[in-house]
Order: C-alpha cells, then sequence, then structure tokens
C-alpha cells in the first residue's frame, strides 16, 4: 500500500547557505565506523579531516544551490526512508483506496 501526500509550494528560496560550523556538526555524526559510500571514502576520512573540509564543502554546497543546479549523481539517487518506529505504523493503517 502506498501512500501519496502532495505539497504546492508557495514560496520560493532566494538564498541557501550552509555555514561551517553546520557542516563540521553534520560531519561529526557521521559513523565512523562504517564502509565508504559510491565516492569511495570512508566516513572515518571526513571525521579525520573535518577541521579542514568543513569550509570547502559548505562553499562548494552554497555555490551549487546558488545557481540552481547539481551534478547529475545527485538527481539520480535512490533515497530508501527507513522507518524504525511512529509515522510508519500510522501509514500503513491508511488505505488509499476505501
Amino acid at each position: 500500500m502506498v501512500v501519496f501526500l502532495y505539497m504546492e509550494a508557495t514560496h520560493s528560496v532566494l538564498r541557501i547557505t550552509f555555514a561551517d560550523s553546520e557542516t563540521k556538526t553534520t560531519i561529526q555524526k557521521l559513523k565512523p565506523n562504517l564502509s565508504a559510500g559510491p565516492d569511495r571514502l570512508p566516513p572515518l576520512l571526513f571525521e579525520k579531516l573535518k577541521y579542514i573540509l568543513a569550509r570547502p564543502l559548505s562553499s562548494i554546497f552554497t555555490q551549487l544551490l546558488s545557481v540552481g543546479c547539481v551534478p547529475d549523481d545527485w538527481t539520480k539517487a535512490i533515497i530508501i526512508p527507513v522507518h524504525k518506529k511512529g509515522i510508519a505504523q500510522v501509514l500503513l493503517t491508511i488505505d488509499p483506496y476505501h
């Protein structure tokens, strides 16, 4: 059973910025014992170099989103949410055909 929720955009975003401190905090949340992703860089590398990488990564993300384009790989990503509890249980009880 699939439930589709539609939202209409009523406002546009003028500027998106990524602060170095937020990028650093996000890197700290990575689990260093996991294997490397599609970029073949292990999370441990980002953890060890977070103070060096935070500013360049923030600049790259800000620049990419300021011109309104992202790398093709970002648009082809398959994102699969993994629900542990809560809302997923509620969604399973909704019957869209009823």
